[in-house]
């Protein structure tokens, strides 16, 4: 997150999808000009955004 503000970066939320309703953590994303996504575990985080309908 500081490289991300170190490239003036305006405004960076955070959002957890398996703890926000999908009509929240959607259009936060579609309003979004660039999504950072990562994780300690990889399997669990492809195992959230499968279910979520994201990839769709």
């Amino acid at each position: 997150m500081i490289r991300l503000k170190e490239e003036s970066v305006a405004q960076l939320v955070i959002i957890d999808i398996a703890s926000v309703p999908r009509g929240v953590w959607l259009q936060r994303l579609m309003e979004s000009d660039v999504i950072c996504v990562n994780g300690g575990n990889i399997t669990h985080l492809m195992t959230r955004i499968n279910k979520s309908g994201l990839v769709n």
